[in-house]
């Protein structure tokens, strides 16, 4: 009880500002700090190499796939994929749980440029898991079209996890914007990755086109907060914020270098008003790649920026949590309205996903704590429906054809031959929508909980948070009106000249399928233990930065 009564408190004064002037010449003393409080476990070269072994097995399996195994083996070893991963998985369990034995606190290496918790940890464990059942959900796609694709896909994919995990991990924007641009690399290719097909080609050059001008944009911020405060690691950059804003000599320079920050993130995000790529981009390029991008990819990319805003930006607040809640309100108002207008499932998804980094962002702009945890939350709940989602897509084919479901007139009657995938489908839509007692309903009050909440914080006129809950509380009234255009499809449509659409009924894609809805289905039984892990976890995330300001100030 005591030990959850101080991190309460210390929460409470995280969320206030700090009203001490401070001396500006304090660099020279954070290091040391840091080794004394935070790395007195780790003071061992046995404890600094367990820290990298599963990262350094991960980059030695891999290069050793491309110079030896890939000459060896033609055709596409899927099940020696899941089997590796799997001992990765392992891997940083038992890394974790070594972790928890001998240690309580953040273990920073190579000159603090990168940095461990348990919160970095159990992301990554959460990320190799979805990857794992990424490739069993798209094994027999990629087995029908083998002719079609290149015989690297899987390493191309397992790389992108590894310099994800890289970004999550980094402290420093040097390796940061490294990170982001190998892995945007990556994804450009992976565009383009069926052979002969002119617009998953030109797909991926608008992708190329439009990211590397993000890219530009994330350079020109960094590169500004460089000149002004002369060091790129993210405690220095904290640090020096933190006082600046308390002396209340806060450049305008820092402001506009975090605005472009902001904006080259928002189009990773797809949030507006950089959203304009991707339903293009969703629904031209290959449906299992989609799914790589709108899942994995993008839970990756949103851990990383919240760490970001709530870490480095946080005594910016006051800058940041006025773009955001921008943002918010239009990428609800284009992601409710989009997906209205829609005839195909991906772009259906794509102006979805909108809508769903609106609410993302409505939760982190009020800038509290509870604010986090339900944005954790409902990025967690968001993923695993756009894994049934596209479960159901990439395993769902035409009798005749053999083409995946594409259009919503696809969806018309399947009910009548196949019950499984309605049912499964069906409750992945409600709890999209938010129908209780279905886990979307709870992490959608969970954000509406944490607008309301957090008006003390930032807003001055607390009306204001009311006016935003109102405006999303009828765009979540007017999404579900497509919601249930896929339900009358699915059940009361019927089949458009005689097509039929079956699904692979593997077991294994059952079984991932199954526990999937049935975690949306049960989330209400286990509300307060995944609340109370999604608290600890943000605490881990946030406590690199809270408790030294308490410990130098």
């Amino acid at each position: 009880m005591s030990v959850t009564r101080n991190i309460r408190l210390l929460l409470l004064s995280y969320n206030n500002q700090f009203n001490i002037y401070f001396n500006l010449f304090f660099f020279v003393h954070i290091e040391n700090i840091f080794n004394n409080i935070f790395l007195y476990s780790y003071n061992t070269n046995f404890f600094k190499f367990l820290e990298v072994l599963p990262e350094f097995i991960f980059l030695l399996i891999l290069i050793a796939y491309l110079f030896i195994i890939l000459k060896k083996y033609k055709n596409f070893q899927y099940d020696s994929w899941v089997t590796f991963l799997f001992n990765i998985l392992i891997l940083y369990m038992i890394k974790i749980f070594i972790f928890g034995l001998c240690f309580n606190g953040t273990f920073f290496i190579f000159n603090y440029c990168l940095l461990s918790s348990f919160f970095i940890l159990s992301i990554k464990i959460f990320i190799i898991l979805l990857t794992i059942f990424y490739f069993i959900l798209v094994e027999s796609s990629f087995k029908i079209n083998k002719k079609n694709i290149i015989k690297e896909l899987p390493w191309l994919i397992c790389l992108s996890i590894f310099l994800l995990f890289s970004l999550i991990s980094s402290f420093d924007f040097f390796l940061t914007y490294v990170c982001i641009e190998s892995l945007s690399i990556i994804l450009y290719g992976l565009c383009s990755l069926i052979n002969n097909n002119v617009i998953s080609k030109e797909a991926a050059f608008k992708y190329l086109a439009l990211g590397s001008m993000s890219s530009g944009i994330l350079l020109l911020g960094i590169s500004w907060i460089y000149g002004i405060i002369g060091s790129l690691n993210y405690l220095n950059i904290s640090y020096f914020l933190i006082i600046s804003s308390n002396m209340n000599i806060v450049d305008l320079n820092i402001k506009f270098s975090t605005l472009f920050i902001l904006l080259a993130f928002f189009f990773k995000l797809a949030a507006f008003p950089c959203y304009f790529w991707i339903a293009d981009i969703y629904s031209n390029i290959w449906t299992p790649i989609t799914f790589f991008f709108a899942t994995i990819i993008k839970f990756g990319f949103c851990i990383f920026f919240f760490k970001l805003l709530y870490s480095v930006f946080f005594s910016l607040k006051a800058v940041w949590s006025v773009i955001i809640l921008v943002s918010a309100v239009g990428s609800l108002i284009i992601g409710s309205i989009g997906a209205l207008y829609q005839n195909e499932l991906k772009k259906f998804i794509a102006y979805a996903s909108i809508n769903q980094v609106g609410f993302l962002f409505l939760s982190i702009s009020n800038c509290s704590f509870f604010g986090f945890k339900a944005a954790i939350s409902y990025l967690v709940i968001y993923t695993i429906m756009n894994f049934i989602f596209f479960g159901i897509l990439t395993n769902t084919l035409n009798l005749i054809t053999g083409r995946n479901l594409i259009y919503f007139s696809d969806l018309n009657g399947i009910s009548n031959y196949n019950q499984f995938i309605s049912i499964i489908f069906s409750i992945m839509i409600f709890s999209m929508a938010g129908i209780p007692p279905l886990a979307g309903f709870f992490t959608k009050f969970y954000v509406f909980c944490s607008v309301i909440q957090g008006s003390n914080y930032i807003y001055t006129q607390s009306q204001t948070s009311y006016y935003t809950l109102i405006y999303a509380l009828i765009l979540t009234i007017l999404s579900s009106f497509y919601y249930i255009n896929i339900l009358k499809q699915l059940f009361f449509e019927k089949s458009i000249n005689g097509q039929f659409f079956w699904f692979k009924k593997k077991i294994k894609i059952t079984v991932i399928l199954i526990i999937l809805v049935l975690f949306l289905i049960s989330y209400i039984f286990y509300f307060n233990t995944i609340n109370n892990c999604i608290e600890l976890l943000s605490v881990s995330c946030i406590s690199p930065f809270l408790i030294s300001t308490f410990l130098i100030f």
